[in-house]
């Protein structure tokens, strides 16, 4: 990934007639929770851009949610890293992973902007043997825990990780973390 490659994918996604654009970077430090210099630096490049979303992978683990204002005023919804979706050997903290929830609105004058953002967590499950699933964090039960090889990823344990790096907007309750888009955005 270079800014010329991110500059030029952009470009031709516009030219192409996108509505909206939705980066998905491979990008970061694996099982950091915080951003890396990286993440940050073309965070601000894809929202220079007007790039209306950035989906984050590679850290192989749940990193924090995002609005980041361009100078012109728009607004990209960046998710740093989803975690993991399914995975096996990986320390607890990495099989807490999380599903982006956006909503895209379309106004009559064609522009696209992102109304809603929010994030369902999940739980990598994986049984005795091969099987393996995620679950959302809201419906994981103790049960389910005990008979997995992770005991001890509950679902109360995965509401402390979460809580802990999505900080107020997770209703762990509900198991959902809502992002306030404007409330939190930062000027990039």
């Amino acid at each position: 990934m270079t800014e010329a490659k991110v500059r030029a994918d952009v470009a031709k996604a516009r030219a192409l007639g996108a509505d909206a654009i939705v980066a998905c970077p491979h990008w970061g430090v694996e099982y950091r929770t915080d951003p890396s210099d990286e993440e940050m630096t073309f965070s601000k490049l894809y929202a220079d851009l007007g790039v209306d979303v950035i989906l984050g992978c590679h850290p192989h683990i749940l990193q924090h949610v995002e609005t980041l204002r361009n100078k012109e005023g728009h607004e990209t919804v960046c998710y740093y890293s989803l975690g993991n979706y399914v995975a096996s050997v990986m320390p607890d903290d990495s099989l807490i992973g999380g599903v982006a929830r956006l909503t895209l609105e379309k106004t009559a004058d064609g522009k696209v902007s992102v109304t809603q953002a929010a994030l369902v967590p999940t739980i990598v499950h994986k049984s005795w043997g091969r099987d393996m699933t995620a679950f959302p964090v809201a419906s994981y039960s103790d049960d389910l825990a005990a008979g997995s090889e992770r005991p001890g990823l509950t679902r109360a344990y995965a509401n402390e990780f979460c809580s802990s790096v999505l900080g107020s907007g997770y209703d762990a309750e509900a198991g959902m973390y809502f992002h306030d888009m404007h409330a939190d955005a930062r000027q990039v």
